[in-house]
C-alpha cells in the first residue's frame, strides 16, 4: 500500500509529478496547522507508548514469569497501535486535507472521498459515491 500524498490524488487529473508534490506539501501544512490533528497525533502516540512501557510489567504480574518475555510482545503490540493510529489519521483526516488542496486548485473533487465531480449537472446534489453534500466549487 502507498502511503504517499501523491497516492490519494486521482491518477487520472492531469497534473505533473512536481504538482502533485506542491499539492501534499500543501495538504501537510494544512494538516498540521489543525490542533485537532496534532491533538490526535500526541494523544493517540503517547497512548500507545504507555502501554509499550507498562504492558510487559502488567502481563508478567498477571500471568507470571519476567516482563522481559513480554516485551517482544509489547513492541509489537505498540507497532500495530501505530499502525493503526496512522492509517486511521491518513484515512480519515489527511485525506480531506488533500481534496480541500485539490479544490482550492479548480479541481472539482468531493471534499469527503475524493470522488470527481466533473461532468456531473448541476442539479445532482450530492457526491455519487459517498452522499456526501456537494459544495460549490470557488476557484
Amino acid at each position: 500500500m502507498d502511503f504517499t500524498a501523491a497516492s490519494l490524488i486521482d491518477s487520472d487529473l492531469d497534473l505533473t509529478p512536481a504538482e502533485r508534490r506542491e499539492i501534499g506539501r500543501a495538504a501537510w501544512k494544512r494538516w498540521m496547522s489543525d490542533r485537532t490533528n496534532m491533538s490526535i497525533y500526541g494523544v493517540g502516540t503517547g497512548t500507545a507508548l504507555m502501554l509499550f512501557m507498562f504492558v510487559p510489567d502488567v502481563a508478567a504480574e498477571w500471568f507470571g514469569g519476567k516482563s522481559y518475555y513480554y516485551s517482544v510482545g509489547g513492541l509489537a503490540f505498540y507497532i500495530a497501535l501505530l499502525g493503526v493510529l496512522f492509517y486511521l489519521l491518513r484515512r480519515f483526516r489527511f485525506a480531506s486535507c488533500i481534496y480541500a488542496e485539490l479544490r482550492a486548485r479548480g479541481f472539482d473533487v468531493c471534499h469527503r472521498c475524493g470522488y470527481r465531480l466533473e461532468g456531473l449537472s448541476e442539479d445532482d446534489t450530492r457526491c455519487p459515491e459517498c452522499g456526501a453534500e456537494r459544495r460549490p466549487l470557488h476557484g
